[in-house]
């Protein structure tokens, strides 16, 4: 019964799981959410940001401009709703907590309906930006790609979710372009010394034979491929 209890506390915002415990909601763990969303913003989104925006300029300028600043707006909302939170009325005495408010509820039901409304935003705002436990367990595949597709425009899309899947796909772009890239250097190359240069006679120094239906089609191929960011193919 109070294993339930504390399930369902935690579940509407009042308590949270610390390693085997449950601890109140607090000011200070709020304020270290904030400030971890914050540092990851300035950090490791930025770094992730600016990779991608060396293989896509446009995509990572998205990502540094519009969508950052939405970020740190949410965070400020945040922090101002955290600046709003009133915990005091957990240190009153049961009397006071059942006083009628002229809100036709007893103090403890509104200031309860307050606290929950208040640490529901902080959470949202902040987890929309950044959401370390989701984070560790997220991986980039074909799913979390569709996923993407269907529901990138809606509102509530976080931020760190938005640029995991970015940062998977343009990475594996990458990856997949400089092997395609090596494999036609390879090729290139290997044709280029199995065909003999003619040693005399007025084509001396010339390929016996032409290459170019060979070559032609890998040269278009690399120019595909070695695209620069301003320009993706």
């Amino acid at each position: 019964m109070v294993r339930t209890w504390a399930i369902f506390l935690e579940a509407i915002g009042l308590l949270q799981e610390q390693t085997n415990k449950f601890g109140r909601v607090s000011r200070h763990e709020l304020e270290s959410r904030l400030n971890g969303a914050n540092d990851w913003l300035d950090g490791a989104f930025k770094k992730t940001a600016d990779r991608i925006e060396h293989i896509h300029r446009a995509a990572g300028t998205r990502l540094t401009g519009v969508d950052a600043k939405n970020a740190q707006h949410k965070l400020k909302d945040a922090k101002k709703k955290l600046a709003a939170l009133d915990l005091d009325y957990l240190h009153l005495g049961w009397d006071e907590l059942n006083r009628e408010t002229g809100d036709d509820m007893p103090l403890y039901e509104q200031k309860l309906r307050t606290t929950l409304d208040t640490v529901r935003g902080v959470r949202d705002d902040i987890h929309w930006v950044y959401d370390p436990a989701e984070l560790a367990i997220f991986r980039f595949n074909a799913d979390a790609l569709h996923h993407f597709e269907i529901n990138q425009a809606a509102p509530s899309f976080p931020l760190w979710r938005r640029i995991e899947v970015l940062r998977g796909f343009y990475e594996q772009l990458d990856e997949e372009r400089r092997q395609l890239l090596r494999q036609i250097a390879t090729v290139s190359a290997d044709i280029a010394a199995r065909v003999p240069d003619v040693i005399e006679g007025p084509d001396k120094g010339i390929q016996a034979f032409p290459t170019q239906p060979l070559t032609l089609p890998l040269s278009m191929v690399e120019q595909e491929l070695d695209f620069d960011a301003d320009h993706p193919n």
